[in-house]
């Protein structure tokens, strides 16, 4: 079975550009009639978000984990300089019933997410060797003598590495009185103006009753070549970017953790989960030839 995948296409927030200032007066349009971000895709939209359900697991009566797997596509010539990820999760209506002749109405019972990654995560990188070190926290260290906090010294060259994180995830939930919304922000590092990585694995461990509606939008910054910033908001409808989901109905059928019904398990597992793809960042496995 084919992982449940939405495609979120983005278009430029006229509105935000001007009150941020990153909006020029008039926008360059290329002679086929299309705007920067949509140069190359004459079908669509330039930036878009693809989101795939790749686990969807059912733990227990009460638990499910999901797992989002994002991928990035920024528009031509152009980076994410930040992406913002919004997945709110409620339950399916149950049925009218009939109580004593009447008939009652619909009860939506709340979904509550227990644990969600990554909450914080960086990607770290060695100017030299332009290796990508992702983990929870900065690859830094704290050294003794004259090198300080940030620098790692090297021995074998007798010279010191300068490391700094090409970007950052920061993952939250949201919800009163239960949480049932996560929001992830997946951030460049200003100073290297690398972009964002071009895909994420996220995560939640949730608690539910019935089968799950996940509504998905996103919005973000992009960048690149002689053109300003900008600011994009989601443009696919709300009915295309939201799944009804049964966690029973894919037993099997999807990537799966051996990890049997107990819930601590998957809470460990979630408590190192980086978002981390693998081939997602590659490092540079050869001489970078300086100018």
């Amino acid at each position: 079975m084919e992982p449940p995948t939405i495609k979120i296409e983005l278009e430029v927030d006229n509105l935000k550009n001007q009150e941020l200032g990153s909006w020029p007066s008039k926008p360059a349009v290329a002679e086929d009639g299309f705007t920067n971000l949509e140069a190359g895709d004459a079908k669509g939209s330039g930036s878009y978000l693809s989101v795939q359900l790749t686990t969807i697991q059912a733990i227990d009566s009460k638990h499910s984990l999901f797992v989002w797997h994002t991928v990035y596509h920024p528009g031509v010539g152009r980076r994410f300089q930040s992406a913002v990820l919004v997945v709110k999760l409620s339950q399916k209506p149950s049925s009218p019933a009939s109580v004593s002749g009447n008939i009652a109405s619909s009860v939506v019972p709340p979904v509550r997410i227990q644990q969600h990654a990554p909450r914080k995560a960086f990607g770290g990188t060695a100017e030299e060797s332009k290796t990508v070190h992702w983990g929870l926290e900065l690859p830094l260290t704290v050294s003794v003598g004259p090198v300080g906090i940030g620098v790692t010294p090297c021995t074998e060259r007798k010279s010191a590495v300068e490391v700094d994180h090409a970007f950052v995830i920061e993952g939250s939930v949201r919800g009163i009185p239960q949480k049932h919304t996560c929001v992830w922000t997946v951030e460049e590092n200003k100073a290297t103006e690398r972009g964002v990585p071009s895909e994420v694995r996220f995560a939640a461990l949730i608690e539910h009753s019935q089968p799950i509606i996940c509504e998905v939008s996103a919005s973000g910054w992009t960048a690149g070549g002689l053109k300003p910033s900008h600011h994009l908001k989601t443009k696919t409808p709300k009915e295309a970017r939201s799944l009804e989901v049964d966690p029973s109905q894919y037993k099997g059928k999807l990537v799966e953790f051996e990890l049997g019904q107990d819930i601590s398990q998957y809470q460990e597992l979630l408590s190192s989960w980086t978002g981390k793809v693998e081939g997602a960042l590659l490092e540079f496995d050869q001489t970078v030839v300086g100018p």
